[in-house]
């Protein structure tokens, strides 16, 4: 049987894409290695609310035990801010066994998408001019070629479809953290449940509750401690967690369940996402560091303009070529925001504050007056946080933390 499209990975990027192209009618065979409900490495945290609802999902994520979020807890060495989040109407913490298997029997559910788990793609088959045409595939008993007019690789960071087409990097960025995790029961909940972030001794932890009364802390240490992770990953995992004096407390009664799971350093990459009959999206197109915490919702939006592509070509209002440059433009522009926002928030990071520098933050936040100034002069701050020239920077703190110890002195006696 010919496919119009052949899609290898099952997972949020390849289920989204096969119920996208399975909802315009076309003939999609969706493929997978793994058998599901299945875990992989993963964020768990899905912000974006309209693609889910396009997706057909959207209620059975909301009725999937996945606590809704609706704050943001950021503790920056002891010292708390909490607000509503305010770029989405809401976070769900959901485990990936959960979402990619919602997303799986959605695509399943079209009589004109195949869906074959264990079937694990070997190679790619291409004609005699060198155009993509279709897989082989080993499954337990056998092996057989499948044929499709666009075959597309959703398999992951390490995809055998990139790798076989050899498609190039647009971009690499330098080593980044590792990021290892574990799932927790018994954590002792916030009154409000919250996406939490710790910065602590340069250690960054992400920290989310999650369906089944879990909650899932990732930890990405500080590279000064990769040592002690390579000896033992579950101990670095924990004594990150139990350096942090508030995730202790909260961490008196629980427990860790299934191990520890993660990755160790690597690299950001954008590869070029489209050639003769070839395809990629999601991990297999583009990777972006789990401290951006948007990878499920930035593969999904890919998965959308990818189907879109497919669409507008198959009906010959654009030719593979043009169709697929406008979905590999706005793929980047969806990637490189967080691969900006990732670097950001490392490099920060990468420069633990100091005792000095947490005792200036303590003392704001011991006064709600000052608090409340800062909440005043919130985009000054942020003009000031921004500005370009590094040694007038430098002489602009000087002036002010003149001017607020002259201020605390004045009003707070």
């Amino acid at each position: 049987m010919n496919y119009d499209v052949i899609i290898t990975g099952a997972r949020c990027a390849g289920a989204s894409l096969a119920i996208l192209l399975g909802k315009l009618g076309y003939k999609v065979l969706l493929l997978d290695r793994s058998q599901f409900p299945s875990n992989t490495t993963s964020t768990h945290i899905v912000g974006e609310i309209d693609i889910y609802k396009e997706l057909g999902v959207f209620e059975q994520l909301q009725e999937s035990g996945a606590p809704s979020l609706h704050r943001m807890r950021i503790d920056l060495d002891g010292t708390f801010f909490e607000s509503d989040i305010i770029v989405t109407q809401r976070a769900l913490g959901l485990r990936r066994t959960e979402f990619d298997y919602i997303l799986l029997q959605k695509a399943a559910s079209f009589s004109n998408v195949t869906v074959k788990q264990n079937h694990k793609v070997n190679k790619v088959l291409k004609d005699n001019e060198g155009k993509t045409i279709g897989v082989e595939v080993k499954s337990k008993n056998s092996v057989s070629k499948q044929y499709g007019t666009i075959i597309v690789g959703a398999d992951g960071r390490n995809s055998t479809i990139a790798s076989q087409v050899h498609s190039p990097y647009i971009y690499e960025s330098e080593m980044m953290r590792a990021g290892i995790y574990g799932y927790f029961k018994d954590v002792n909940p916030l009154t409000h449940p919250c996406v939490e972030w710790y910065f602590n001794q340069g250690d960054i932890i992400f920290c989310t509750p999650t369906n089944d009364d879990l909650h899932t802390i990732l930890v990405m240490p500080h590279p000064d401690h990769y040592r002690n992770m390579k000896q033992n990953v579950k101990a670095t995992l924990l004594n990150s967690i139990m350096k942090n004096k508030n995730l202790r407390l909260r961490l008196e009664n629980a427990s860790l369940i299934d191990g520890v799971k993660g990755i160790g350093p690597l690299k950001m990459f954008i590869r070029h996402s489209f050639g003769s009959g070839w395809a990629l999206v999601g991990d297999a197109g583009a990777w972006v560091h789990p401290v951006s915490g948007t990878g499920m919702d930035d593969a999904v939006l890919s998965a959308k303009e990818l189907s879109i592509a497919i669409d507008l070509y198959f009906k010959g209002i654009k030719s593979w070529e043009d169709a697929l440059h406008d979905y590999q433009t706005k793929r980047d522009q969806i990637i490189n925001i967080q691969i900006n926002r990732a670097l950001s928030t490392l490099q920060r990071a990468d420069q633990p504050l100091s005792a000095e520098k947490q005792a200036w933050l303590k003392l704001i936040c011991t006064f709600p007056s000052i608090v409340y100034d800062l909440g005043n002069k919130g985009s000054d701050v942020l003009d000031f946080l921004h500005f370009k020239n590094q040694d007038d920077l430098k002489m602009l703190v000087s002036l002010e933390k003149r001017k607020i110890i002259h201020e605390m002195r004045r009003n707070h006696p």
